[in-house]
Formats: C-alpha cells, sequence, structure tokens
C-alpha cells in the first residue's frame, strides 16, 4: 500500500482530544500537524508502555507490523530513527517537535538513572552503576552497539566524571552529560591511557575495525 506523504504548506495544528488511551497515563490529547490526519484514518494506535512510544497498525492489515507514529510522520531513511527533541513533551508529535538521528544518538539521549531498558539504576548519574559486594562504583557507556566499560571508582562522582569525558568524545554535540563540577584532581586520578587502549582493543577484537580507528582519530 502506497501513502501520499506530502506535506502540506500550512502545517495547521489540531489537538486530538482523548486520541490515545493508556492504562499509566489515562487519556491524552496528542499534538499532531493537520497534514497527518490520515494516520487517524488509517492506523489503529495504541500506547506501548516499554518504549514510551505511540504505536501504529494499518486497519486494512491486522497482521501487519506495528510502527512508531514518530516513524510514519518522520520516516528516518535505513539505520536512522525519528524521536522527539523534547522528551519532556512526549505527546507532542508535531514535526517541530521531531527529530531524525541516528541510534546511537537515541540511546545518548536516555535519562540519567535509567538502564537502557528503563529500569532504575543504583547511581543518580548517567552511565554509573554500583558494584555490589565491592562498594565501588562503575562507569559503562554504549557505542558500536556494545557495552563499553570506564572503570571502576572509589566515588560515584568519578564514574560519573568518566562517563562524562568518553560521552563527550565520542557523541560530541549529541551526548547527554551529567550536571557537575570537575576539577583538575579528579581528572588526574583517572586512567585515561588504560581506558582508551582497554576500548581500542575490544573495539578491535570485535570486529569493529571502522569504529577502532574512528576512536583513535578522536583521540
Amino acid at each position: 500500500m502506497t501513502l501520499n506523504l506530502a506535506i502540506t504548506s500550512q502545517m495547521e495544528i489540531f489537538t486530538l482530544n482523548h486520541f490515545i488511551k493508556s492504562k499509566k497515563h489515562g487519556k491524552k490529547k496528542i499534538k499532531l500537524d493537520k497534514a497527518f490526519k490520515w494516520i487517524i484514518k488509517l492506523y489503529y494506535r495504541t500506547y506501548n508502555a516499554t518504549s514510551g512510544y505511540i504505536q501504529c497498525k494499518l486497519k486494512s492489515d491486522p497482521k501487519s507490523s506495528t510502527v512508531p507514529l514518530q516513524h510514519l510522520i518522520m520516516q528516518p531513511p535505513k539505520g536512522m530513527v525519528a524521536d522527539h527533541i523534547d522528551p519532556n513533551k512526549k505527546w507532542d508529535y508535531r514535526r517541530s517537535n521531531l527529530q531524525v538521528i541516528t541510534q546511537q544518538e537515541n540511546l545518548q539521549k536516555k535519562l540519567k538513572g535509567t538502564t537502557y531498558a528503563g529500569k532504575s539504576t543504583s547511581s543518580q548519574y548517567k552511565g554509573v552503576s554500583l558494584v555490589k559486594g565491592s562498594m565501588k562504583w562503575h562507569a559503562s557507556i554504549r557505542y558500536a552497539d556494545m557495552l563499553l566499560g570506564l572503570g571502576d571508582y572509589q566515588t560515584e562522582k568519578l564514574a560519573a566524571i568518566a562517563y562524562n569525558v568518553y560521552a563527550t568524545l565520542l557523541f560530541g554535540q549529541f551526548a547527554r552529560i551529567n550536571e557537575i563540577e570537575i576539577s583538575e584532581a579528579e581528572l588526574s586520578q583517572i586512567n585515561f591511557a588504560k581506558r582508551n587502549a582497554y576500548i581500542f582493543k575490544k573495539l578491535e577484537k570485535h570486529g569493529k575495525l571502522e569504529e577502532a580507528q574512528k576512536f583513535l582519530e578522536k583521540l
């Protein structure tokens, strides 16, 4: 089935009352550009509590796969995803609040204090968790579809600093870092040479040669 996704020059906005029902959130009003009113007519819509997004399924084909609402609107190319610009406005599906980014950039938007599955961690900081039994704090970051360890630290803040440094290095402007003050004394306690060697070797060992080379270029 081919759909005409041409967007009108007049992007009128309308609010759909009780457009979606959720056990967790009740009835919610969804903001959507008028040009995409066809989605309402052609698709069933349900709220997915796990992903936090509205999923759509063709009314004419019950066996069809579900598609995130933001993907129907933005149509990201292969390898990219559509997501909200402002995660605090999760019910705003206007194009002005949507963007097309890579999966890695999308993972960087994960809120601190949660895992990638959305569950709570033992730390107030993003990329940090408590190592049970040792009372040390472990820092990690996901890159090139791999979870990379950034070391264990005596304090929660040091682990958060290590995460901040590598998030900024790997993701630049898309890095979602912890809001903390960092001193030279604290930076000196992190063995970056050891971490860099570990990350490069792990990427290389798992066949991520292009990513390993890009990592070296960023140093």
